[in-house]
């Protein structure tokens, strides 16, 4: 970080704390933080349901998992992700170890497209619309 923008952060930070007129015990300010952190770390209904479905998933030896996202649609809906597509049609946006890693990077991936671009973007309902396949499902064939 800049050391001028550094030294106004620091500025800013002496000046808040001096006109503070809150005072808290330790015991308040942990449990604010605690309030905080829980909130937090509240996961979103579907993370919670893919772990779930996930968590006893293990893979044996020589099968691995792909990233597929769906086609665009032609014709009426153009644009919009074609999840009636046969899987050998979707595009393959990474290869991985376990379910797990790849439903991972699946749901990290829709989060950084949704802050950039928003829900409504297209880029954003193809990732939504994305799955994690087992390399060797036999409708990649």
């Amino acid at each position: 970080m800049d050391k001028k923008i550094r030294d106004y952060l620091a500025a800013i930070g002496r000046k808040g704390g001096k006109k503070s007129k809150r005072t808290l015990t330790p015991e308040q300010a942990k449990a604010m933080v605690a309030a905080r952190e829980k909130k937090r770390r509240k996961p979103h209904k579907a993370v919670i349901l893919t772990m779930l479905l996930l968590h006893g998933a293990t893979t044996y030896a020589g099968q691995g998992w792909y990233h597929l996202v769906p086609p665009p649609m032609v014709g009426p809906g153009g644009g919009l992700p074609n999840t009636d597509a046969p899987l050998r049609e979707w595009t393959q946006l990474g290869a991985y170890d376990t379910a797990k890693s790849c439903e991972e990077y699946r749901l990290q991936l829709a989060q950084v497209i949704e802050k950039k671009n928003g829900k409504s973007s297209m880029n954003y309902k193809s990732i939504v619309s994305s799955n994690c396949i087992a390399s060797d499902d036999p409708r990649l064939k």
